[in-house]
């Protein structure tokens, strides 16, 4: 594996993120980027954000792009109602955000650390249970495609000698495991 140095010196334009978290769609069907295509959508990755942007906000941030690329202008409209525009996005949003945190991650552990001398109802196990809800490792909005909003570790993005754009990152497994990914120009 290359170092971080000699990847510098190979590459012309990189940036080295670190964590961040990657905003993509999350399409189940055998031609994944002509699914995509058909409903106007060019890249399958779209953004990154940084890791220091509070839940709620990624959680609003995918609902955005969730109603931006795949809603009617009527279904926008309903939305954007001055007295029940709020409400109407909240019910039609309502829980439809799972979020999950991997059991390795931090917050787990010291969930349960907290949970077993003193119980599940102790006060210490209640704001590290806050914190699991408050910091998880990934959302997901809608279905085929859904928006998908991962944390990642290791997020490198650099041009390669055919000035194509990479980024490269490692993702979180259910067993907090990590797994080495990259995209060339969005997909």
């Amino acid at each position: 594996m290359e170092s971080f140095k000699s990847m510098v010196n190979k590459y012309k334009n990189m940036k080295k993120v670190g964590k961040a978290w990657i905003v993509f769609w999350q399409v189940h069907a055998r031609e994944e980027k002509g699914f995509l295509v058909q409903l106007g959508i060019s890249k399958k990755y779209l953004n990154i954000l940084s890791v220091r942007k509070d839940f709620n906000y990624v959680v609003e941030y995918a609902k955005d792009i969730y109603q931006l690329f795949l809603m009617s202008f009527l279904e926008k409209a309903h939305f954007a109602s001055y007295n029940k525009g709020e409400r109407n996005k909240m019910e039609f949003f309502a829980e439809s955000i799972p979020f999950f945190t991997h059991y390795k991650s931090a917050p787990y552990r010291n969930l349960i650390k907290a949970i077993k001398p003193d119980g599940i109802k102790s006060k210490k196990a209640e704001r590290c249970s806050s914190k699991l809800k408050k910091y998880p490792e990934y959302v997901s909005l809608g279905h085929n495609p859904s928006i998908e909003i991962h944390k990642v570790s290791d997020l490198v993005v650099y041009e390669d000698e055919d000035e194509n754009e990479i980024m490269e990152w490692n993702s979180f497994l259910v067993n907090g495991e990590l797994k080495k990914e990259r995209c060339k120009n969005g997909w």
